[in-house]
C-alpha cells in the first residue's frame, strides 16, 4: 500500500508521518525538521529508524557543508541531498518505507525523483508527504500511484490518524 500525504504548509503533514511511524513501528527512511531561531532559519533531516540528524538547507550558506542549490531565500546543500538519497536507497529494500518530503529541495537530486518512482512501484508500505508545489505531471504521478490523504488545516493530522492506522492493520 502506498500513501500520499499532502497539504499546505503547517497542515500537519510531518506530524501525521511520525505519528504513523510511531505507532506501526519498523520503518526506514527519513522525515523533515524545521530549523528555528524564533523564525524558521532552515531545514534538518532526521534518519528512520535512528540516525545522525544532518542540516539540508539553511538561510545561512556558512551554517552547510556544500551549499550549491537555492530554493527561495534557502540554500541547499549537496552532501546532505547525496546522503538523502542514499538512506532512500538503503530503504528501498525495507518492507516500511517513510519519506517526508518529496519536495522542491529534494528533487534537485538527480537519483532522487526515479528513487521515488521505484518506491511507488515496490511492493513494500510506502508513506511519502508531497508538496503541491512540486511540478504537475510528478504530482499527477504521486496521485496515480498512492491513496493521498489531504490535510487543509492545523488539526487535520490528528483528526486523520486514526483512520489511516485502522485501514493500514
Amino acid at each position: 500500500m502506498k500513501i500520499a500525504i499532502t497539504g499546505p504548509p503547517g497542515s500537519g503533514k510531518t506530524t501525521l508521518l511520525k505519528r504513523i511511524v510511531n505507532r506501526l513501528g519498523g520503518f526506514y527512511g527519513f522525515y523533515t525538521e524545521e530549523v528555528r531561531d524564533v523564525k524558521r532559519i532552515g531545514f534538518k533531516v532526521v534518519p528512520i529508524p535512528e540516525g545522525e540528524e544532518f542540516r539540508l538547507a539553511a538561510i545561512d550558506k556558512d551554517k552547510l557543508i556544500d551549499p550549491r542549490y537555492r530554493v527561495g531565500r534557502y540554500y541547499v546543500d549537496k552532501a546532505a541531498l547525496d546522503r538523502l538519497v542514499e538512506i532512500l536507497e538503503e530503504s528501498l529494500e525495507r518492507e516500511r518505507v517513510a519519506v517526508d518530503e518529496v519536495g522542491k529541495m529534494e528533487l534537485l537530486h538527480p537519483r532522487f525523483r526515479p528513487l521515488i518512482r521505484d518506491l511507488l512501484e515496490a511492493d513494500n508500505l510506502a508513506i511519502i508527504t508531497y508538496g503541491k508545489n512540486i511540478d504537475k505531471l510528478y504530482r499527477k504521478y504521486i496521485e496515480y500511484r498512492a491513496r493521498v490523504i489531504e490535510l487543509r488545516k492545523r488539526g487535520d493530522a490528528e483528526k486523520r490518524l486514526p483512520i489511516v492506522l485502522s485501514r493500514l492493520r
